[in-house]
């Protein structure tokens, strides 16, 4: 799956749901647990597309290229 809003969102609302009282007095600790879920839903959900064009010499096995790339 792609990056997706609702998911992260309800993942977000879960690690909030899930905070003890002591957690939510910390205003660091909340904000460390909520870029938690969101980064691991970037990490586990995003994905790369790729675009490459390059050049290859034959003799020497040298690659060289250019490219762009986006996550979804």
């Amino acid at each position: 799956m792609a990056l997706n809003s609702d998911a992260c969102g309800t993942a977000v609302k879960n690690a909030i749901d899930g905070m003890s009282p002591s957690d939510l007095q910390d205003t660091e600790k909340i904000w460390q647990i909520l870029l938690e879920v969101i980064f691991d839903h970037i990490k586990d959900n995003g994905e790369i597309s790729t675009d490459v064009t390059g050049t290859a010499d034959l003799l020497s096995g040298d690659v060289t290229g250019n490219g762009s790339g986006t996550i979804t």
